[in-house]
């Protein structure tokens, strides 16, 4: 039963002119009702502040990557960033654009003879 109708039907009981018995009991069996739907929105109200807690902290989280992202977006940031994230994509702190002084042939070992290409 609904809390209203609960109360209502409370309401209802206590007004008439039953027989002292008959009015205790209905009143009993209202009155636990009431105390089970008490319970239950005290649950209610606990899981709530649980969630409360859960939903405040991601609030924080976002306002802190919201933050992060307006920064980045100034423009002297980005080129900062720019740079930072061309640093990270090679490894190290060279930039991207200058090439390696390596050839593209193996070469041989020192004291290693070296043998003619045989068609």
């Amino acid at each position: 039963m609904r809390l209203k109708k609960i109360a209502e039907e409370l309401k209802v009981v206590i007004g008439q002119d039953q027989g002292k018995k008959k009015r205790t009991k209905k009143i009993a069996k209202l009155v636990d009702q009431l105390g089970r739907k008490k319970e239950k929105y005290q649950a209610k109200v606990k899981s709530a502040e649980g969630a409360k807690k859960k939903l405040d902290h991601k609030i924080e989280v976002c306002e802190a990557q919201l933050a992060k992202g307006r920064k980045a977006m100034k423009p002297d940031a980005t080129k900062s960033a720019a740079k930072a994230n061309e640093e990270s994509a090679t490894g190290n702190d060279r930039p991207a654009n200058k090439k390696t002084e390596k050839n593209d042939k193996p070469q041989p070992k020192p004291g290693a003879t070296v043998r003619p290409l045989q068609h």
